[in-house]
């Protein structure tokens, strides 16, 4: 997926009524995969990095990274 493909995909969800935030910056991504030992994909990377579904259904990563309720739920 390119950053342009990766855009129109937020763009689809915002038009569905899913909610978004800021996506996550590098040093964001990089700290969610140390806490919590994961790879993310290389195109839910970009996604997460322009867009952060934060809608009901949708993993709260931000909220992971500072809230331990939150992260032990994950």
């Amino acid at each position: 997926m390119t950053r342009p493909q990766a855009q129109q995909l937020a763009t689809c969800l915002a038009a569905r009524s899913m909610s978004l935030a800021a996506g996550l910056s590098t040093s964001e991504i990089a700290q969610l995969a140390t806490r919590f030992g994961l790879v993310f994909p290389p195109d839910l990377r970009l996604l997460l990095q322009v867009a952060l579904p934060v809608s009901a259904g949708f993993t709260p990563w931000r909220d992971a990274l500072h809230s331990p309720a939150v992260a032990r739920a994950l």
